[in-house]
């Protein structure tokens, strides 16, 4: 089982010199989703490569190398990751009268997913992720 490593400490000086900082390093600018300024500093360091710092976490592996992986709910490299369609992936929201409607993993509310009833059906229960199953309206 991998084991996540803490994030490093921040140093006095948040900002490294480009001479210092190994190869690739981020840029600052959009964050790889468009949303959001992402600061070089912000970024997290795990073994050489940088991981995407609000959605990948630095990995140790069983032979002692780390590596970046994207957080549950997102998909990538670690240093891009992208949201993770549940709703096709994983088939969410299957039950009779009901639909899926895909969200961003840190929506608050539905992280991930929302289960909805089509019109005519009405939820038998509710999550997290909206409804649990839907009955028939009569």
């Amino acid at each position: 089982d991998p084991t996540v490593m803490p994030s490093p400490s921040p140093s006095a000086d948040p900002s490294p010199s480009p001479s210092v900082m190994p190869s690739p390093s981020p840029s600052a600018g959009p964050s790889p989703s468009g949303k959001g300024y992402i600061e070089p500093s912000d970024w997290v360091l795990c073994d050489g490569e940088y991981c995407h710092p609000a959605r990948a976490s630095c990995v140790e592996g069983p032979n002692g190398d780390s590596t970046c992986e994207c957080n549950a709910g997102w998909q990538g490299d670690g240093r891009e990751c992208r949201d993770r369609d549940e709703c096709v992936e994983d088939q969410k929201c299957s039950f009779d009268g009901g639909f899926c409607v895909n969200t961003f993993p840190d929506s608050d509310p539905f992280p991930g997913y929302k289960c909805s009833c089509n019109t005519g059906y009405a939820p038998t229960g509710t999550d997290i992720n909206g409804a649990t199953g839907c009955t028939i309206v009569r």
